[in-house]
């Protein structure tokens, strides 16, 4: 029996199987076997039971609990409070336990009753009077205006607890509708009129302001980049309907286009809505979007007023006809200089100053060889005119001498072929 307790033993500490056992013989080794397997089974259970590794945790949890429930049990009620360190102490133990065990999330929903009977409290300590605050579910229940603005800073407080920053703004805005609303029925005051969902249903001008602060708060939501080009149609609007509620004459719309523009006032408007696009242009790239809307501008103007249209810069130096334009094109070189860094700006208008100067020599020289053959051609001329008209003069004189002395041999010769009067008439005196 002893040899099968010591077999038996083996068995409780692993050390030998239920064959073997079973090999030593008889029942008592079975039993044995048993025996031993049912207690590597309880070990086993032992070593895997959730206890084992995180329960020692947990029940420190559950002590820790235990012990600050006992210690605010201990503490004195805020109601039993004789001064305002008991007060204090209460507060901080009751805020120190929904710190540890209340999640995050919800504790704000704990900390307001605890808040409330200590500020209560606290007010008793002092020899305060103390308002209970006011727990209204809407603004129609207000009525008095404190009432009423306890009821705008709850709403608004839990707004700010529990909606991100970014979309606040989209649950404060019918709050504070709500609450001039109700402040002119307290106050027996006309209520704000609502404001219109479009422009074009404003009937008088306080509903047109109504409705330009709602698209305007709207846009408290859009990028600081992009909201001005939000606001000019709204503006736009706004103008042309304040216009009709007060019966004057409706304000020239914009053309799409430069070309189209008939007067120098549709032609600034033009320019100043292609301007206010390019505020979201990034700086860098502001002046090269600008050039071309100034170019445009500057022509149509001119077509406006009936000036000839400004010489566009061509594309290169070598194309330029006159000065005028060689002065655009380097112009327009430069501007785009703008966008290249500092440090390299001087190598890159270095090409572009002796492209200027080649081709300035070569209009001048052009300019030059061209006065220089038009003085050539007027003494060519000059000459020729002189030689022409002293020619005429020569044969004018002696045309008119060869006339005169034809002129005078007719004369001659008509004289002698005509009868003298005179011996005639003496010869008739002296017959009779």
């Amino acid at each position: 029996q002893y040899m099968d307790y010591q077999k038996y033993m083996q068995g409780a500490k692993g050390g030998s199987s239920a064959t073997n056992l079973i090999a030593v013989g008889g029942d008592k080794d079975s039993e044995g076997s048993k025996a031993g397997s049912g207690y590597q089974q309880y070990m086993d259970y032992q070593k895997n039971m959730p206890g084992a590794h995180g329960g020692a945790s947990d029940y420190q949890k559950y002590i820790d609990l235990q012990k600050h429930m006992q210690i605010a049990a201990q503490m004195p009620a805020p109601e039993q409070c004789n001064t305002t360190e008991q007060l204090d102490a209460w507060r901080n133990a009751q805020l120190q336990q929904l710190g540890k065990w209340m999640p995050k999330a919800y504790q704000n929903y704990a900390r307001a009753p605890i808040e409330q009977r200590y500020q209560k409290n606290l007010a008793r300590l002092n020899n305060e009077t103390y308002v209970e605050p006011v727990a209204l579910i809407s603004a129609t229940d207000c009525n008095t205006t404190e009432q009423l603005r306890q009821w705008r800073e709850q709403k608004e407080a839990d707004v700010k607890k529990y909606t991100p920053a970014a979309y606040q703004q989209y649950s404060l805005a019918p709050i504070q509708q709500e609450y001039e609303k109700n402040v002119a029925r307290i106050k027996g005051e006309p209520a704000p009129e609502p404001a219109p969902r479009s422009a074009a249903d404003c009937k008088t001008e306080a509903q047109l302001k109504e409705w330009r602060k709602a698209q305007e708060s709207h846009l408290q939501y859009v990028p600081a980049a992009y909201r001005k080009s939000a606001l000019a149609p709204i503006q736009q609007e706004y103008e042309k309907q304040l216009a009709r509620i007060r019966g004057e004459p409706e304000a020239e719309p914009v053309p799409a286009s430069a070309a189209d523009c008939k007067t120098e006032a549709q032609l600034k408007a033009w320019l100043k809505g292609q301007e206010s696009q390019m505020q979201y242009v990034p700086a860098a790239f502001r002046q090269n979007a600008l050039g071309p809307i100034r170019q445009e501008y500057e022509k149509q103007l001119a077509r406006i007023e009936g000036e000839p249209a400004p010489e566009p810069a061509p594309s290169s130096a070598a194309d330029c006809k006159t000065e005028a334009q060689l002065e655009a094109w380097r112009k327009q070189q430069e501007s785009q200089m703008r966008y290249v860094p500092a440090a390299f700006q001087q190598k890159a208008l270095g090409p572009i100053q002796q492209e200027y100067k080649k081709n300035l020599a070569r209009l001048r020289a052009a300019k030059s060889q061209g006065e220089k053959a038009a003085v050539n051609g007027t003494h060519t001329a000059g000459a020729s005119t002189d030689a022409t008209s002293k020619g005429a003069t020569k044969d004018g004189r002696s045309g008119a001498g060869v006339k005169g002395d034809q002129s005078d041999a007719e004369v001659s010769a008509d004289s002698s072929t005509q009868p003298s009067l005179a011996p005639a008439a003496a010869d008739s005196e002296g017959s009779a």
